[in-house]
C-alpha cells in the first residue's frame, strides 16, 4: 500500500509506501487503484463454485460462515469508508518524507533567491535609467540651441544609441521611456525643418518671379527706348 505525496508536472504521481521503501516512487495514473480508507487489504474477487452434477455432496457448513463474515466485513468497512473520506482528492493524507521535505525547502530557497536576485536588478535598472534621464535631458537642452540640420544628425544619433532593440532584454522597458522623449523630440524638429523649407521654397519662388517682372520691364524700357531714338533720328533726317 501507498499515499500519493503530490501530483508532478509531467501527468505522474509521487507516491510514499507504507513500508518506508523509496524505489519505484512514480507511477502513472493507470498505475494506481484507489482504496478507501479502511481498507486493510485487496480482497480477490469469490472465484465460482463449479456446479458437478454428479456431486450431490452438500457444501461445508464453514464456507458459508465464511462468506458471510466477509460480506458483514465488507459492509462495515464501506461504511467506515464513506464517513472518513477525505473531502479532496478522497486519497489518505500522510506526512511527507524526509526526502520530500528537502526538495520543498530547496524550492522554497529557489523562489527566495530568485525574488531577492529580481528586485536587486529592479534598482540597479531604476538607477540606470534615472542616471541617464538626467544625462539625456541635458543633452536635448544643447541640441535645442543648434541648427536644424545639426540637431537633427545629433537627435539620430540618440535614437540609435537608445533604440529598445540595440539594449540588453533586462532594460528594454526602460529604455523605452528614454528612446520615446528623443523621438518626441525628433518628430517636433522634422515638423520645424519642414515649415521652414516651405517658408524657404516660397521665398525664393517670389524672388524668382520679382526677377523675371524686374527682367521684363528692362526689356520693355530698352524697346522703348530704340523706339525714341529711331522716332527722333527720322524727325532730323525730315529737317
Amino acid at each position: 500500500l501507498a499515499s500519493i505525496v503530490r501530483k508532478n508536472s509531467d501527468g505522474t504521481y509521487l507516491i510514499s509506501w507504507n513500508d518506508g521503501d523509496h524505489h519505484d516512487r512514480v507511477k502513472e495514473s493507470g498505475e494506481l487503484i484507489y482504496i478507501r480508507p479502511g481498507d486493510s487489504k485487496i480482497r480477490e474477487p469469490r472465484q465460482p463454485v463449479p456446479t458437478n452434477p454428479q456431486d450431490t455432496s452438500p457444501e461445508p457448513q464453514w464456507r458459508h460462515s465464511q462468506a458471510g463474515a466477509e460480506a458483514r466485513e465488507s459492509e462495515e468497512t464501506r461504511s467506515r469508508g464513506d464517513s472518513q473520506r477525505d473531502s479532496g482528492s478522497g486519497y489518505q493524507s500522510v506526512p511527507e518524507d524526509r526526502e520530500s521535505q528537502k526538495w520543498n525547502e530547496w524550492d522554497a530557497q529557489q523562489r527566495r533567491f530568485r525574488k531577492e536576485l529580481e528586485q536587486r536588478e529592479e534598482r540597479e535598472d531604476q538607477k540606470w535609467l534615472e542616471g541617464r534621464m538626467a544625462k539625456l535631458q541635458m543633452e536635448l537642452r544643447e541640441i535645442d540651441q543648434l541648427a536644424p540640420g545639426v540637431k537633427k544628425a545629433r537627435l539620430r544619433k540618440l535614437q540609435l544609441e537608445l533604440h529598445p532593440d540595440k539594449q540588453p532584454e533586462r532594460i528594454r522597458a526602460k529604455a523605452q521611456e528614454l528612446f520615446l522623449l528623443v523621438q518626441g523630440r525628433w518628430e517636433a524638429n522634422e515638423a520645424t525643418f519642414q515649415r521652414e523649407a516651405q517658408v524657404k521654397t516660397k521665398h525664393e519662388e517670389e524672388r524668382a518671379q520679382q526677377a523675371a517682372w524686374e527682367a521684363r520691364e528692362e526689356r520693355r524700357r530698352r524697346q522703348e527706348e530704340r523706339e525714341r531714338q529711331e522716332r527722333q533720328e527720322r524727325q532730323e533726317r525730315q529737317e
